[in-house]
């Protein structure tokens, strides 16, 4: 897996061409002439063989990296080298590299060229790490989001459970190319973050249940609100009350058929398991057939998943859990 150095080196060899908007340079070109400022990621993400594939385009790249869950805050990406700083507007878009000491990398335009200048009191309006590159360099607490979405009672029951999570995290098996994608940004233990996500979604790990263990007017049962309405006999076993086996069911019957389903439909998703994996995950709150509704409804750019969460509960459900994860590995990786 490339690294941010490998991808700010090739960038910086560009230093002094010139900028052409709408430039289309082949990645099978080793020293072309010029660049616009997307075509200049999309070049060097081509040439570094960054997979998933760049898309050209500010604003497609922004939701390219919006789908693998890598946006970032814009102060984050100041002091992040090799990250993407955005600004998407009606006046028109724009995309940098940032080389994290305040100065951006880019092909700024056809009165500058291709070079460095400062990040600084511009209008960006969005940053994201590239997905499938390594920041090796970058500390957790500069990609996670506040702790405090998380209170402390909170991380201390997450913590008590990390063992049952890592087991069941251990009985998946998922296609080489999403593990390469999500270790960047959660470890190597990014699916067991995503389950312990899932739980403080649905339930703050038990504290938004009621004292027997319910939620969602007497439906949701246990930590993981599986249905009654859903899941009717697993539910009456009462085997729900227990975690472990709670979140062997869902590996089985939830998760897992989610993601063969939605697999099924692969096209839909520009053949991105990064997307595909994040509408699985929205499908544990709306349901597959409710998912690829919402993907089928999408606005026409395949794998970019801007829909992704429109038919879940606040629309943000995949979203909120990725940044749950994130926030539960800041707190208890090194804990």
């Amino acid at each position: 897996m490339p690294t941010n150095d490998d991808i700010m080196d090739l960038a910086q060899q560009q230093d002094g061409k010139d900028y052409i908007f709408g430039r289309e340079d082949s990645p099978k070109d080793p020293d072309p002439e010029a660049f616009d400022c997307s075509e200049l990621v999309e070049w060097v993400c081509a040439r570094e063989n960054v997979q998933p594939t760049m898309p050209d385009g500010a604003a497609n790249q922004l939701a390219h990296c919006r789908a693998h869950g890598t946006l970032i805050s814009i102060g984050d990406a100041m002091t992040t080298k090799g990250a993407l700083l955005f600004r998407i507007s009606g006046e028109g878009n724009h995309v940098a590299f940032s080389l994290g000491n305040g100065n951006t990398f880019e092909a700024r335009g056809k009165d500058y060229g291709v070079g460095s200048w400062s990040a600084k009191n511009r209008t960006w309006t969005h940053a994201a790490l590239i997905p499938g590159v390594d920041y090796h360099k970058v500390p957790v607490q500069q990609v996670a989001p506040p702790l405090n979405i998380l209170k402390p009672e909170e991380i201390d029951l997450a913590r008590d459970r990390i063992p049952i999570f890592q087991a069941a995290a251990d009985a998946y098996t998922f296609p080489d190319e999403l593990k390469a994608l999500m270790e960047p940004m959660l470890g190597p233990n990014w699916f067991m973050w995503v389950l312990m996500g899932i739980d403080s979604r649905e339930s703050r790990f038990g504290l938004l249940l009621d004292e027997d263990g319910l939620g969602d007017h007497g439906h949701g049962h246990g930590e993981l609100q599986i249905d009654d309405r859903s899941h009717g006999p697993f539910c009456d076993s009462g085997e729900w009350e227990d975690l472990a086996a709670s979140l062997a069911y869902v590996h089985k019957n939830v998760i897992i058929p989610s993601f063969n389903y939605l697999g099924n439909k692969f096209d839909l998703f520009g053949e991105d398991y990064g997307s595909l994996f994040w509408a699985t995950i929205a499908a544990y709150n709306c349901g597959q057939g409710n998912e690829l509704k919402a993907v089928e409804e999408d606005d026409g750019v395949p794998g970019i998943g801007d829909d992704i969460d429109e038919r879940t509960a606040g629309h943000n459900y995949s979203a909120d859990v990725r940044r749950r994860a994130l926030a539960l590995r800041g707190a208890l990786e090194k804990a």
